[in-house]
């Protein structure tokens, strides 16, 4: 049996402590039943060497053999015709050149801080803040939102909420 790991927030402790309390116990019990499936198999996947650093040392006390297997790209976002790119942009109100990011709204996936590096590098001269993808945590999209006016930045970070993937390669 192989155990592979997609989420480490449950590893890292700032990371849980940036959420509620009630969330929190969520991801301790996440952390608790990583820990105890791990027992049983004899080996571990990681989506990054920095994953496999982080919970390698806390799940496998055997030091049983362990991959890195990054995720791939889908040759199915380098296919897209740019007049088909344009139309999804504009029927969303987007007419600017702008920056992507396809994220669920989870709050380890730190896009508070993303808002903030985009408003300090002075990126809205040029280009708006696309943020595609569903909100998960309760109220972190409206922290988003909130860290985007406070920036000073809030026409130029567009939160698209889910899109269908056919339309996601832009």
């Amino acid at each position: 049996q192989v155990l592979m790991f997609q989420n480490s927030a449950p590893f890292e402790r700032s990371v849980v402590n940036c959420y509620p309390l009630e969330q929190r116990g969520r991801l301790k019990a996440l952390r608790r039943l990583s820990q105890i499936s791990a027992v049983r198999v004899s080996s571990f996947i990681y989506l990054s060497q920095y994953s496999a650093n982080l919970i390698d040392p806390i799940v496998n006390e055997k030091r049983r053999p362990y991959s890195v297997v990054p995720l791939g790209n889908d040759p199915h976002f380098y296919r897209r015709e740019q007049h088909l790119a344009r139309t999804f942009c504009e029927s969303r109100g987007i007419r600017r050149p702008f920056l992507l990011c396809v994220s669920q709204l989870y709050r380890y996936k730190n896009l508070v801080e993303l808002v903030e590096g985009y408003a300090g590098a002075g990126a809205a001269a040029s280009y708006d803040l696309v943020i595609v993808g569903a909100a998960c945590d309760p109220g972190y999209k409206e922290d988003i939102e909130a860290a985007a006016k406070r920036c000073g930045v809030g026409k130029s970070v567009w939160l698209l909420g889910h899109v269908e993937r056919g339309d996601l390669p832009m």
